[in-house]
């Protein structure tokens, strides 16, 4: 665990560290039983996930919560959708059973680009916990990260007319997602030649020649 405080000077703690594999009900009690003892009043998980989207466009998110009273103050469009089970989904639970409000924010990363660093997510995840919890942490320097991890992508895509075709077909269907239309010909794993495994070893072998 670690504290902070956010630019208005909320006291911000932050749980870090790997997913555990066994004993989430120990895990899930003792985050709990700590977020309790020091009188937390709102608590949010952060989380990504790979999706057919371009960098293009700034990341997108989705909340959830087992809350109704959270849900009802969240900006979002309203809706359901089965996911796997994970440790967040856990812990929202049982800090909602607490009276402890809870929600958590995810980011959706590019497919091609959701084994490395994706600084776009980590801005888009900020702009979720500003938005939710009135939280205000300065990501100056993850934006001007987020910049450069953008220009090297472009300089990627620019450089094979394939990975622009794939680019194109995700615009669009990102594009008439947010306009509410009908979306044709959705875009498929693999575009031409390329798969998005083989393109997410090409941006991978260029960050580190380029790094």
């Amino acid at each position: 665990l670690s504290h902070g405080r956010d630019r208005i000077g909320r006291d911000i703690i932050i749980a870090h560290g790997p997913e555990p594999d066994l004993a989430w009900h120990r895990f899930v009690k003792e985050l709990t039983d700590a977020a309790v003892t020091l009188g937390v009043s709102n608590c949010a998980h952060l989380g990504a996930y790979p999706f057919s989207c371009p960098h293009t466009r700034p990341s997108r998110l989705s909340m959830t919560t087992a809350s109704e009273d959270v849900l009802a103050t969240l900006p979002f469009l309203r809706s359901t959708l089965d996911v796997p089970g994970g440790i967040g989904s856990a812990l929202e639970h049982s800090l909602h059973d607490a009276d402890i409000p809870t929600l958590g924010i995810w980011a959706q990363v590019p497919h091609y680009a959701a084994t490395m660093p994706y600084p776009a997510a980590a801005v888009a995840l900020l702009d979720g916990l500003r938005d939710a919890l009135d939280l205000v942490i300065d990501g100056t320097d993850l934006r001007s990260t987020m910049v450069e991890h953008r220009e090297r992508l472009d300089n990627l895509v620019r450089d094979n007319s394939e990975h622009e075709q794939m680019l194109k077909q995700l615009e669009v269907a990102h594009d008439a997602q947010l306009a509410d239309e009908p979306v044709i010909d959705a875009v498929p794993p693999t575009i031409g030649e390329i798969s998005a495994d083989e393109l997410s070893e090409q941006v991978e072998r260029f960050l580190r020649e380029h790094d």
